[in-house]
């Protein structure tokens, strides 16, 4: 069950209904809530929480499932089914607010996976890295990010010198003394 929608039904889901080449857009119903929405007030709330559901449900079916696998090989089945899943979308919405630009960040990564899985191929001597979750893939990305700008995570700070300044607002003198 996915947001409480049976994910065996699901897989019907994932293929276009009425004779339409592409999937039902969920999404435009699901986006409705955003005041700036062209589609703003048009549908009820609960046709947009029905959609939102239905809409988290197919994403799950599609290629969410896949999620959890940090190898090339799993980045790489995940990326895929993200593609094949937006290739299965009209035009309009895979250029909506939900989907903008994702394609091609995925094609991207899709690429990257496969470029490492056949250099593991090349060099099957080379160790290659302990796979790594999101969140510590995210962590690695902002810790370089903040050393290139200058920011040292885990080095000690200078003390306070006759140069700096600090200014205190009353209420945090207050508490500062208070302590």
């Amino acid at each position: 069950m996915v947001n409480g929608i049976n994910t065996a039904q699901l897989t019907s889901a994932l293929v276009p209904s009425n004779g339409s080449r592409y999937l039902e857009n969920l999404s435009e119903i699901s986006d409705s809530c955003d005041p700036h929405n062209k589609n703003f007030g048009k549908y009820t709330d609960k046709q947009i929480a029905d959609a939102t559901n239905k809409l988290n449900a197919r994403e799950y079916a599609a290629f969410g499932h896949l999620a959890g696998d940090a190898t090339p090989q799993g980045v790489a089945k995940l990326a895929e089914a993200y593609v094949n899943y937006m290739n299965q979308m009209s035009p309009e919405e895979q250029n909506g607010a939900r989907y903008k630009g994702t394609k091609e960040g995925a094609l991207a990564l899709l690429a990257g996976a496969k470029a490492m899985i056949a250099d593991e191929k090349a060099n099957p001597g080379k160790k290659s890295e302990k796979a790594k979750t999101l969140i510590e893939m995210m962590l690695d990305e902002m810790l370089k990010n903040l050393k290139k700008n200058g920011i040292h995570v885990g080095a000690t700070t200078n003390a306070i010198t006759s140069t700096d300044q600090v200014t205190l607002s009353a209420e945090a003198l207050k508490l500062s003394t208070q302590a």
